[in-house]
This record gives structure tokens, C-alpha cells and sequence, in this order.
């Protein structure tokens, strides 16, 4: 999971932003193309994101909405439309989430 840092322990109050960096390091791969490798990193940050939320404070609080977001967006631009269904249910049932705004869930792959 993504809670240690090489080298160095993280403080539980900060490890939340190792789990948010390694969601955004699934989408840069899921952005390539790269899509195990993006599943991997994305379920990993959301796995620990979700672990440490009572961690987060308020203004990392749309850290876990936008880390089930690339999920949805993985798994749709990987045609597993099952899967991506599953995780915007999942997205649609956070709080504080807009699912009017996560209607185009394809991502352009460079």
C-alpha cells in the first residue's frame, strides 16, 4: 500500500498525500495508456486514501472523490464497462460528489 515512503515514515496526518500521489501516479500511467500498471497504482492510492479518510483534512477531502474518478475512468477507457459501472455507483455515493460532472469518462491516451 502506499503509506511509507522510501526512506523515510510517514505521520499518519501525512500519509494520506503519499495515497493522493500515487492515484495521480495511476493516472498519469492511465493517461499513457499503461492500464495495469494504472490499476495497480490507482487501487492502491484509493485502498489507502479510503484507510486514512478520517486523516484527511478539509481540504484534501476531494482527494478520494477524484481517485475513484480516475477508477471510473480506467476501466472505461480499458472497456471493462462493468467494472467502471461498479466504481461510479461507488462514486456516486460519496459525499459531496458531483455526478453530473463525471459524464464524459473516457480520458484522452497519448
Amino acid at each position: 500500500m502506499c503509506f511509507e515512503a522510501p526512506g523515510k515514515r510517514a505521520s499518519d496526518r501525512d500519509k494520506w498525500m503519499l495515497c493522493s500521489a500515487e492515484s495521480l501516479l495511476g493516472d498519469s500511467l492511465l493517461r499513457q495508456g499503461r492500464f495495469q500498471e494504472a490499476e495497480t497504482n490507482l487501487l492502491s492510492g484509493y485502498g489507502g486514501l479510503l484507510a486514512l479518510e478520517s486523516h484527511i483534512p478539509a481540504e484534501g477531502n476531494a482527494r478520494l472523490i477524484e481517485s475513484v474518478t480516475r477508477l471510473v475512468q480506467l476501466y472505461y477507457n480499458a472497456d471493462q464497462t462493468n467494472k467502471a459501472l461498479i466504481w461510479k455507483a461507488r462514486l456516486n455515493s460519496l459525499p459531496n460528489s458531483r455526478p453530473d460532472v463525471w459524464d464524459d469518462t473516457r480520458v484522452p491516451v497519448y
